[in-house]
């Protein structure tokens, strides 16, 4: 029987007799987007489909993207899920 927090055994099919294995859902569940790393703003604005990083970094030298307020002179900052960041002025979207 299978269920949240249980594994399983593999039965020989894939050739890992008698190892445990988890299901993939139960992979999927452990990923808990609290957790989440700091990323770099450059990236988080790639990922919200606004640039890409190099044009990003060009973005944020020219003085367009502010983090909490701030405007960033340089890319190496980090940011989280919870930090403001605009780019003239509009905060991009999630």
């Amino acid at each position: 029987m299978t269920g949240p927090g249980r594994t399983r055994t593999c039965r020989g099919s894939c050739g890992r007799t008698g190892r445990a294995i988890k299901s993939r859902t139960m992979a999927a569940k452990t990923k808990s987007p609290v957790a989440q790393k700091p990323k770099r703003v450059a990236k988080m604005l790639a990922r919200a489909g606004l640039c890409s990083r190099r044009e990003a970094e060009r973005w944020i030298a020219a003085g367009r993207v502010a983090v909490d307020g701030r405007r960033l002179d340089t890319p190496a900052l980090n940011v989280t899920a919870s930090s403001l960041i605009t780019v003239d002025g509009a905060p991009i979207p999630e």
